[in-house]
């Protein structure tokens, strides 16, 4: 393990090391909390300011970044700082960009380098699309183009900071870890509500007549909602299939497990637990992993859908001219359908 603050090798100094991400943060985060004195001139002093530069390696997982908050006390003998990856300059810088008939892939390259991000893994879709983006954030802008593929193919995608380089990837795709109790499964947690269920969707027109009725899963009765038909049928039964997906049976489960630097948020897991009922292949939607008195470990929150953090950011460019018009765009009615990670 080898943890650095502007090319000072502080790691005897750390007594609590951790790095984290999510599902909808392309920026992961490191903590520290690293021994200092007010009065104990044994204890070498760091300068540790917000902008310093952090480089961490262990256990097969590498963070480089920069300190964004420092936390410090006299009543205290540590240092605690913060700092984010450059995922932080995704999420945070604004653009203007023009877009025409590109592929999500080459859209979010062109994005990033005229950015001076370094590119990764870009996941291929071939979905291509013409957009105008302005003022938005240069994340919102990847994504967007990476929303309009997954209307189109039913994959959910995330970006992701590996190293110095932006990537995007498809959710799940690729198996972190076999997670199993008497092994590698430290402690498992899972709980279910049903309390806020909507199961059934009846669609009436304006004058009240009856339409059509959408039905879910109605194992715990029926518990209806009703929504007033829109422009389309077709719009008012996707839109009603939303509705039930959203409102369905909540479930949250998490697992701390020995460390495995490949257990990180947009990854999947197999997770055998049988008290839990946790069994089968899960997605990772974040992730916390910790150095600490000679042990590593991750603590992961596990969802049972790959979904995306879907962004509809900027106008559509209509074909055979340069205007803008304002359209229908295909998650307005279908996430509820295919957004949803059926393998």
């Amino acid at each position: 393990m080898k943890l650095r603050i502007n090319d000072i090798d502080v790691t005897q100094l750390a007594t609590t090391i951790t790095t984290s991400g999510s599902e909808k943060e392309c920026a992961r985060t490191l903590s520290a909390n690293i021994v200092q004195s007010p009065t104990d001139s044994n204890i070498p002093a760091v300068p540790m300011n917000a902008g310093d530069m952090v480089a961490f390696e262990a256990d097969g997982q590498s963070f480089n970044g920069i300190i964004t908050s420092v936390q410090r006390s006299t009543a205290s003998s540590t240092i605690t700082i913060t700092a984010k990856d450059c995922g932080i300059y995704v999420k945070r810088n604004k653009i203007v960009q023009k877009i025409k008939n590109m592929t999500a892939e080459a859209a979010a390259e062109a994005f990033l380098t005229a950015n001076g991000m370094n590119v990764g893994t870009l996941v291929p879709t071939g979905y291509t699309f013409s957009r105008y983006f302005m003022n938005v954030t240069l994340y919102e802008a990847v994504m967007t183009g990476y929303a309009l593929a997954a209307a189109q193919n039913g994959n959910a995608y995330m970006l992701r900071v590996d190293g110095n380089a932006v990537s995007v990837i498809e959710k799940g795709a690729y198996i972190a870890a076999v997670i199993r109790g008497g092994e590698n499964l430290m402690d498992a947690s899972y709980s279910e509500s049903g309390e806020n269920i909507t199961n059934q969707i009846a669609i009436y027109d304006a004058s009240g007549k009856l339409k059509q009725t959408v039905t879910g899963d109605t194992t715990m009765g029926v518990m209806r909602e009703i929504i007033i038909e829109s422009s389309s049928r077709a719009e008012s039964i996707a839109a009603a299939n939303e509705m039930i997906r959203k409102n369905a049976l909540k479930r949250n489960a998490t697992v701390t497990n020995v460390g495995n630097a490949e257990c990180i948020s947009g990854n999947a897991v197999f997770v055998y637990e049988p008290f839990t009922g946790l069994y089968g292949k899960f997605y990772v939607a974040s992730d916390v992993h910790t150095w600490k008195n000679g042990l590593y470990t991750n603590k992961l929150t596990l969802a049972w859908e790959a979904t995306m953090d879907a962004k509809a950011a900027g106008e559509a460019i209509s074909k055979g001219n340069n205007k803008k018009k304002t359209q229908s765009e295909p998650w307005d009615y279908l996430y509820g359908s295919n957004m949803k990670q059926g393998k």
